[in-house]
Parts: structure tokens; sequence; C-alpha cells
């Protein structure tokens, strides 16, 4: 009996000791995990973050193009304006006021093209934010994945 009661002992040990080794590697396993959702929460603000930069870009370059279109549609309606009135006058096309005239037009087609580059620009900044918010998207379901 003894000696039966020594090796169930010896067994019971045996099995505590495994339990314990299990315990330990689980331990382990919580805290691997717990480093890894940490650095997914990390990645997730700086995400947040880098979506929150490009919006704030976005909003300036369609708040830029709104102003460009808006001054040239405004250079456009005068420009428009004052040949209706040089017509009404009778101003000749070789005038200086027609020199003018063809000066203002030349100006109107810049702010034009400064207007066209502010939109592409509000595009890019669009599209940027459209990729920073999918990553935040996807580091954000990682993060869940991994807590």
């Amino acid at each position: 009996r003894a000696a039966s009661a020594a090796e169930e002992a010896a067994a019971a040990e045996d099995l505590r000791s495994r339990a314990d080794a299990r315990a330990d590697e689980a331990e382990a396993a919580l805290g691997d995990a717990e480093k890894r959702a940490a650095e997914a929460e990390k990645a997730a603000e700086a995400d947040a973050a880098a979506e929150a930069r490009a919006r704030a870009a976005l909003s300036e370059a369609e708040l830029r193009a709104s102003m460009s279109l808006t001054r040239a549609e405004a250079a456009e309606e005068a420009l428009a304006a004052e040949q209706r009135a040089a017509e009404a006058l009778g101003v000749p096309p070789g005038s200086e006021l027609s020199s003018a005239m063809a000066a203002a037009a030349i100006k109107v087609k810049e702010a034009n093209a400064r207007a066209e580059e502010a939109d592409k620009t509000a595009r890019v900044a669009r599209t940027a934010a459209t990729t920073a918010e999918t990553r935040a998207a996807e580091t954000e379901r990682a993060a869940r994945a991994a807590a």
C-alpha cells in the first residue's frame, strides 16, 4: 500500500508539474497577445492621426479650390461685363480698352488654370484621405482580432 501510495503521489506531482508548465505557457501567450494588441492599438492611433491629417489637407485643398473657382468665376463675369460695355459703347477692336480686355482674358485663363490645378490637388487629397480611412479600418480590424 505504501508503495502504491508513493506511486500515486509521484504521478500526482508529475501531473501538477505539467499543469504548472502549461499555466506558465498560457501566461506567456497571454502576455504576447497583450503586447500585440497594444502594438495594434498604437498602429490604429497612428492611422487615425494620419487620417485626421489627410482630412485636414483635403479640407484645405477643397477650400482653396473653391476660392480659386470663385475668383475665376468673378473674373469671367467681370470680363464679360466689360466686353458688353465695350460693345455698347462701340469700342473699336484695336483700341487701348480692347487691349485691356485681352489682358483681362489672359488673366481669367490663368485663374482658370490655377482653379483646375487646385481641383486636382483636392482630388489627390481626397484619394489620400480614402486610403488613410481604409488603412485605419484594416488596423482597427486587426487590433480587434488580436484582442
